[in-house]
Order: structure tokens, then sequence, then C-alpha cells
């Protein structure tokens, strides 16, 4: 089985598994290698991609994002804010970086959380172990 295969395996599991944060991850990393297809197959040098085309392609995305959280630690940004409107992907990740974050309640994870009010925001924070800094009913720009 090709690498790709392999990914795609494990895509379709997290679609089954509903694992959102995998599914988001395995979507971006499709859509790379789809990318990756597209240019070897244009131009003068035509080939397939290979499983070791894709391992250069993953250890780039890997290089590309570490270099992101390096670049706002040495800044010390501390003007970022994470938005997000799940609890264990969005908003955990930004606890983990130490970013702000801003819970959004009407957002595509809105059913998780339709019985979320202000006197209960401690006990579902605390059952996701998360912190949130801001928290709005809705998202409007």
């Amino acid at each position: 089985m090709s690498l790709k295969e392999k990914i795609e395996t494990n895509y379709n599991n997290s679609l089954k598994s509903k694992d959102k944060a995998q599914i988001s991850t395995y979507r971006l990393i499709l859509s790379s290698i789809k990318d990756l297809d597209i240019a070897n197959r244009s131009g003068p040098n035509k080939k397939e991609t290979s499983d070791e085309d894709i391992k250069k392609l993953l250890k780039k995305m890997i290089k590309q994002r570490d270099e992101s959280i390096d670049i706002y630690k040495k800044n010390n940004r501390q003007d970022l804010l994470v938005i997000g409107d799940n609890l264990n992907t969005d908003i955990k990740g930004a606890n983990n970086m130490h970013y702000d974050s801003l819970f959004i309640k009407n957002g595509i994870h809105q059913d998780e959380f339709n019985n979320l009010t202000s006197d209960n925001f401690d006990e579902v924070f605390d059952k996701y172990q998360v912190k949130i800094n801001y928290y709005q009913n809705h998202l409007s720009w």
C-alpha cells in the first residue's frame, strides 16, 4: 500500500470516528498531495508522485508550521487570538500554545453546546480542561 493510500485510509477512518481534528489535518495533507500530483504531471518532466515525494512534502509542511510557531514565540506576539467553536481542538490548542482564545457558541459545533449558559460555563470548561479568555454567542463581522 502506498503512502498516499495509507493517508486516504486514515482519513476515511477519521471520518468514521468523527475526529474533527484528524479530518481537518488529513484534508490539508490530501489537498497538498493533490497539488503535488498536478505539479508533477505538468511541465516537461512529467512523473507520478512517489512515496518519497510525499515524505518530502510532509517534512516541508511540518517545517513551515514549526517555523511559524518559532517566529510567534521569538517576537513575543501577545496580540494573537485563537477564535474557535470547538473546545477539544481550537480552544485546547490555544491553551497549549498559551494564546488567548475566543469561544464562539454558534459555530459549526454548536450542537455540542446547546445547553451552555453563563451558569454552567465553569463546569463545561472544566470538563474539557480548557480556559476561555473570551466568550461570544454569535460571531459577527
